[in-house]
């Protein structure tokens, strides 16, 4: 069986449902709750350990212009969010997805929308389900 291409980044795209953006104070509010840390270039990130040292699991920018978060989010609304990764070391890339994808379910579930790739495609179960495979047969190739 042929490897499958990996990609050098991994994106899930947290779409809000039209006429409905999501709204700063409740990203904000999101992000504090779940431990997703404000960082470098206003975006939010996780990483793999509790201080800013330890490897960045993913990061959360916004899809509208210039990308990042305003220092005042109360005022703030934007139609897509983006949670993000780097392909990272062997052993890591299946569990970094696993914990981006919740992220991107914690929003869908909190604030509506729909998780999508770069093209605008819906990613069902299926398609989530297909990449976290993808990820896992990397992690365990040496």
């Amino acid at each position: 069986e042929d490897e499958p291409e990996l990609s050098p980044n991994y994106e899930l795209n947290v779409v809000a449902d039209e006429g409905h953006p999501f709204r700063g104070g409740d990203i904000e509010e999101l992000c504090l709750k779940h431990g997703f840390i404000r960082g470098p270039s206003d975006l939010f990130y996780v990483y793999d350990g509790k201080t800013p040292q330890a490897p960045v699991v993913f990061r959360i920018c916004s899809l509208k212009t210039p990308y990042c978060f305003p220092r005042q989010m109360s005022d703030y609304e934007t139609t897509a969010l983006a949670v993000y990764m780097d392909l990272p070391a062997r052993g890591s890339a299946a569990r970094y997805f696993r914990a981006m994808r919740l992220a991107a379910e914690i929003f869908v579930q909190q604030l509506g929308g729909s998780i999508q790739d770069n093209n605008y495609q819906l990613l069902d179960e299926a398609a989530l389900r297909t990449i976290e495979e993808q990820l896992r047969r990397y992690d365990e190739s040496i």
